[in-house]
């Protein structure tokens, strides 16, 4: 319901105060982030992965707002700690921290 999937069958859906039932789907969308239990990551690094959700083509992220996103998502320790660091390429490990900084960048 809170990503607008679904109507409120009685009473309405607000995030910080303001109404679903006011907004577009892509208003909405812009506001509410989504992190599934089984995250998926491409074979690209890490950047790429939590650029992912950045909305415009290619999905291309800033240095800066890329290390924004990774403390947001609390991976921004163990990337620095790689050799390539976010050129590294995105194994298992923390893949749902990765959807964090994804749902993160699609706002």
């Amino acid at each position: 319901m809170i990503a607008g999937l679904l109507p409120a069958q009685e009473g309405g859906i607000s995030v910080n105060g303001i109404p679903l039932a006011g907004l577009s789907k892509s208003d909405w969308a812009a506001l509410v982030g989504y992190v599934p239990q089984e995250a998926l990551l491409f074979s690209g690094t890490i950047e790429e992965n939590v650029a992912f959700g950045v909305r415009r083509t290619p999905p291309v992220l800033s240095s800066e707002r890329f290390w924004e996103l990774a403390e947001t998502a609390q991976i921004d320790e163990e990337v620095r700690s790689f050799p390539l660091k976010e050129k590294n390429a995105a194994g298992p490990a923390r893949r749902e921290r990765f959807w964090e900084g994804r749902s993160s960048a699609s706002r």
